[in-house]
């Protein structure tokens, strides 16, 4: 990773791997290398910094030609670390000056003169180029390679991360279709009707219906189960009578929740007279590995309804509804203004000039044409360009 010729994202790959694999060392905590004059570089090419911050800011951007001051800081903030400060200790005023200097020896921004000794390094010994237990102890097998005892034998590696006990299933599950030569995400075919153009279908209607397995009741002769796509429910009716013993076994013991299947078959009703859709064939289209919500609570916590938004609209029905008014209310608007002359159009997501007032932008680097580049806050900018140019 020292090699100048080595190539870029050795650094980041090592570090990543570390965090993905933690859990399996016992690693709960990673130190990155410390950057400078952290503070400076953060705060001052913020919105608002003062002159004498933009300056000192300047000053420290302007030595990093020589020295890896604002390389570091980037290398560690692109990991969102949690920042802890770095102390130095001395026991006199008089002394800061020396031990400042000892500090940039020994972090390599100073190197010392070699009076009396030969230009050539023919022994540096960095980091990670030996191992911790001496090879001579190795060999005269006082001690395994890993550093334990000769009876204790090699600690046991892990062979994956950890997972809960429910996706251990589903894996196992997914991996048996495999050596069954079954494929768990095939090509998907479009349904012949919709779950709610099925229900509204009369009784004898062969349909082909697509969606997610919310519910599955096994009572031995006849299997129920509720299938959802976007415009609802249907209960599906597996009965041994009709499809026979092997085939409804497998239909209990294929399928878990939230698996997504295409289900043909009949529509008709059930004993009780509930209508449900009577299964002929069936087919998997894709295997899900982690379990669903509770299905009477679904997810109760509102920062988890926002981070997997995705579970909240397969689970909840007002969830889509109100998705489904929000995309109305947008497509009138839209055609509301449309009619009255307006003209939709696009500005830039990433431009050079930042707008909305005293906002604290979003700050990135393009690398291509190596420039700063801000997320746009507001489009007024550009809008009065359009403006300029005649539009009206």
């Amino acid at each position: 990773r020292r090699k100048p010729t080595s190539p870029n994202g050795v650094v980041e790959l090592m570090v990543s791997e570390l965090a993905t694999t933690s859990d399996q060392f016992g690693i709960t905590k990673v130190s990155l290398n410390f950057a400078v004059f952290r503070s400076v570089f953060e705060e001052g090419s913020r919105i608002g910094a003062g002159p004498i911050l933009r300056i000192w800011r300047s000053i420290l951007v302007f030595f990093s030609r020589w020295w890896q001051l604002e390389a570091l800081y980037r290398s560690n903030v692109k990991y969102q670390p949690e920042w802890v400060p770095r102390f130095l200790c001395f026991e006199d005023n008089r002394e800061l000056l020396r031990v400042g200097f000892a500090s940039a020896v020994a972090e390599g921004f100073v190197t010392l003169p070699r009076f009396g000794r030969s230009g050539t390094r023919d022994a540096i010994e960095h980091t990670g180029t030996h191992a911790a237990v001496p090879a001579a102890l190795v060999a005269a097998e006082g001690l395994h390679s890993d550093g334990s005892a000769p009876g204790e034998g090699l600690a046991p590696t892990a062979t994956g991360p950890k997972r809960p006990e429910q996706v251990r299933v589903r894996l196992d599950k997914l991996a048996g279709l495999a050596e069954q030569g079954i494929d768990p995400y095939p090509v998907a075919f479009p349904p012949s009707h919709t779950v709610t153009e099925a229900v509204e279908s009369p009784e004898g209607t062969t349909v082909r219906i697509a969606g997610r397995l919310l519910r599955i009741r096994d009572y031995g002769g006849v299997v129920f189960a509720v299938v959802r796509d976007w415009s609802g429910d249907i209960q599906v009716l597996v009965d041994e009578a009709r499809v026979g013993t092997d085939r409804i076994r497998a239909f209990a013991a294929e399928f878990d929740l939230g698996d997504l299947v295409e289900v043909a078959g009949v529509i008709g009703y059930s004993r009780r007279g509930a209508l449900s859709l009577l299964a002929n064939e069936w087919r998997m289209t894709g295997k899900c590995l982690h379990p669903l919500p509770d299905k009477w609570k679904g997810l109760s916590d509102p920062e988890t309804r926002v981070r997997q938004r995705y579970v909240d609209l397969a689970i909840n029905s007002d969830a889509r509804r109100l998705l489904e008014a929000r995309s109305a209310v947008v497509k009138s608007l839209r055609d509301s203004l449309g009619g009255r002359g307006f003209l939709e159009v696009e500005t830039p997501i990433l431009q050079q000039v930042h707008g909305g007032a005293n906002a604290a932008p979003f700050l990135t680097h393009i690398n291509a044409y190596n420039l700063d580049l801000y997320l746009r806050i507001a489009p007024e900018l550009y809008l009065k360009r359009l403006c300029v140019a005649g539009m009206e």
